[in-house]
């Protein structure tokens, strides 16, 4: 998880989530029809969503987009997508910004929300200085959204983009990011996606009395790190959040040693997502998120003890 909102909480476009966002498109398709280009057949299948997903995968670890998907808390149903795109760096620092959401939930407030959310993470996270938004002239329900949000009009743009098969005027609006700081690292270079990239371990492997508590636990405190399931069988599970390093468990019905378990977080706002993700799956708290000054400056962390007794960390070494 990216991020939460009053009412609903981000992710990133990944394979467990390609199936859900072709349902929506394909639920969605004739409401979405008049704001988007023709599709060909086939283009919201299955199989071309999968593609698609790896696609997109690809860009963002290559700081070229950010997708993020919306969810309503505890169900997997997609409620609407945000796609940041033609992410440009050097003397830009701009994007722009797409959006759309489920028929059956327009007019409840929650574009705006998940919108205003996704630019705050972009802001944030990425430190990008600019975000572009455009819209057709008959499309007041997002001329609203965008000005709710503060983004300012600077012209219209006559025959723009070929929506629905026409050639479209699109009104150009923007927002200006007020704590974008000049000469600050890449997004890439602070928070990659893939984010045990500079570990020292290959694998972790350790027993569980519990399987099936453990192997809950350690998916939704990790959901925030976009953990995957790698492979599962008779003798136990293995889990990676970049398909190099990875996290087993492995079933015995032996109380195992407790062992201290650390986690990178790229963010402080991961370490406060994942301490609260833990306690809900059963976690024991150890130590709530803050900063740990006698390890170093910016050691924020945050501790919880989970089924078996081991203690699991999860540190952001970063600055504010």
């Amino acid at each position: 998880m990216l991020f939460e909102t009053p009412r609903l909480r981000a992710v990133l476009l990944t394979e467990s989530t390609a199936e859900q966002l072709s349902l929506y498109y394909t639920r969605n398709d004739e409401h979405l029809q008049p704001w988007e280009p023709l599709r060909p057949s086939g283009y919201h299948s299955l199989d071309a969503w999968t593609k698609r997903r790896r696609e997109f995968e690809d860009e963002h670890n290559k700081e070229i987009s950010l997708r993020i998907l919306a969810l309503f808390p505890n169900q997997d149903e997609i409620v609407g997508a945000c796609n940041f795109t033609n992410i440009a760096r050097g003397p830009f620092q701009a994007c722009n910004l797409g959006y759309s959401i489920s028929k059956e939930h327009t007019g409840k407030g929650l574009m705006t929300e998940f919108v205003e959310g996704a630019i705050n993470y972009v802001f944030k996270e990425l430190d990008l200085h600019r975000v572009m938004a455009n819209y057709m002239p008959g499309n007041t329900r997002s001329a609203r959204v965008l000005e709710k949000l503060g983004f300012n009009k600077e012209g219209v743009a006559k025959s723009y983009l070929k929506i629905a098969g026409k050639w479209q005027d699109h009104v150009l609006t923007a927002k200006i990011n007020p704590h974008h700081k000049p000469g600050t690292r890449s997004y890439q270079h602070r928070h990659s996606q893939q984010l045990i990239g500079e570990a020292m371990f290959d694998h972790v492997v350790f027993g569980v009395s519990d399987y099936a508590l453990s192997k809950a636990f350690y998916l939704q405190a990790l959901e925030v790190l976009n953990v995957q399931i790698v492979t599962e069988n008779d003798t136990g599970i293995e889990l990676s959040t970049d398909g190099k390093s990875s996290l087993c468990l492995v079933k015995t019905e032996e109380k195992p040693a407790h062992l201290h378990l650390a986690f990178r977080a790229n963010t402080r706002q991961q370490v406060d997502v994942f301490y609260k993700d833990a306690l809900k799956a059963g976690g024991t708290s150890n130590g709530a998120p803050g900063l740990r000054p006698k390890y170093s400056n910016n050691y924020y962390a945050a501790f919880v003890v989970d089924p078996d007794g081991h203690n699991v960390e999860m540190v952001c070494h970063e600055p504010e």
